[in-house]
């Protein structure tokens, strides 16, 4: 996906036979935030995101994901707060 466009995330999450749930479980957001990533009410903060992962690792960022998501703490602020703690090990 060369765009980010909410048409163009739509669509590519349709081609990928995923619901706004399978791809909010994936990417460790909620429902709702993709849902407003379609309807373009919410910008994707990936870059944010890669600068984490080059400087902690994608492991341990995905571990964060879903340390701050089971927590209910779906931001970039709860991810970087856990992995600055130590909190995703």
């Amino acid at each position: 996906m060369n765009s980010l466009e909410p048409t163009a995330l739509r669509g590519r999450r349709r081609a990928l036979g995923l619901t706004q749930a399978e791809l909010a479980d994936q990417l460790t957001v909620s429902a709702n935030t993709v849902a407003r990533w379609e309807r373009g009410e919410l910008r994707i903060g990936g870059l944010g995101l890669m600068r984490l992962a080059k400087r902690y690792g994608p492991e341990r960022l995905t571990a964060a994901c879903q340390r701050a998501r089971a927590t209910g703490g779906n931001s970039y602020t709860s991810v970087d707060a856990i992995l600055k703690h130590d909190l995703d090990r």
